[in-house]
């Protein structure tokens, strides 16, 4: 009896529900939404490298080892033939595929990039696939793949400025909208609608997601109470930690800690 291994969809080449496609000579872009639970997703690769830009749900991938699932908008990119299970945890996310040709430069190593201005430049490239012209396309595609997306505004360096600071902090849990709003140069009611029309995400949002990260590498203490990375993380006490984790993560932190124990 023959067994069919889950795999991807032959025609986009990736686990999800193709929203868009756009070919433009030897690239390919596809907006999907992710459409399999995470444990049918199976080890595979791909001839050509690619860049998947995950900008709804938390991800998995291999480009980092699994070590921190991003929960924030993220670049990976993944050379040829790299072999990977990268995954939505809890099986649903949306994200920008970019099938390259072989040599493009920036493709020759796993990475994840996650600066402000990359994930601005792949969200306005999101934004605009439907109805760009090719050669846009081609050359976004190219900027942001090696890193070259260009110097924002002056208003717009300043939101950079602030989303850095919540994602190089290691300990985002000490940061709040004053702080932010003081770095952006804009009033604190402002701040949140600032980051969403920039970035697609709420500060608020985004420093709630930065805290599932870190909750993730807290985890990785086994013998330390769930109680006290709760506290630490600034949470009211361990059933809000449980409930907010769960929510981001499919299952609650003791359960991931064991799971990912295993691994």
């Amino acid at each position: 009896m023959n067994v069919s291994l889950p795999r991807p969809d032959p025609a986009t080449g990736y686990w999800g529900l193709q929203q868009t496609d756009r070919r433009c000579a030897d690239q390919r872009f596809q907006l999907l939404h992710a459409a399999a639970p995470p444990e049918k997703i199976v080890a595979h690769g791909h001839a050509n490298p690619h860049a998947v830009f995950t900008f709804a749900g938390t991800y998995l991938t291999a480009a980092n080892k699994e070590t921190v699932p991003l929960a924030t908008a993220a670049l990976v990119i993944n050379p040829p033939d790299m072999w990977h299970r990268d995954r939505y945890a809890r099986g649903t996310g949306s994200f920008l595929a970019i099938d390259l040709p072989r040599g493009v430069p920036g493709t020759a190593e796993p990475s994840v990039v996650r600066d402000a201005g990359t994930v601005f430049a792949c969200l306005r490239l999101v934004r605009q696939l439907p109805d760009a012209e090719t050669l846009l396309l081609q050359e976004a595609s190219r900027a942001i793949i090696c890193g070259q997306e260009g110097t924002p505004h002056k208003a717009g360096s300043r939101l950079h400025r602030a989303y850095a600071a919540i994602m190089d902090s290691e300990t985002p849990e000490r940061l709040d909208l004053a702080q932010l709003s003081q770095l952006a140069e804009c009033h604190p009611n402002h701040v949140s609608s600032a980051f969403r029309t920039r970035f697609g995400i709420s500060a608020a949002r985004l420093l709630r997601r930065r805290r599932i990260e870190r909750a993730c590498i807290l985890l990785r203490e086994k013998d330390r109470p769930l109680a006290d990375i709760a506290l630490q993380l600034g949470f009211t006490d361990q059933a809000h930690f449980s409930r907010v984790f769960s929510a981001e993560m499919g299952a609650p932190p003791g359960r991931w800690r064991r799971r990912n124990a295993e691994l």
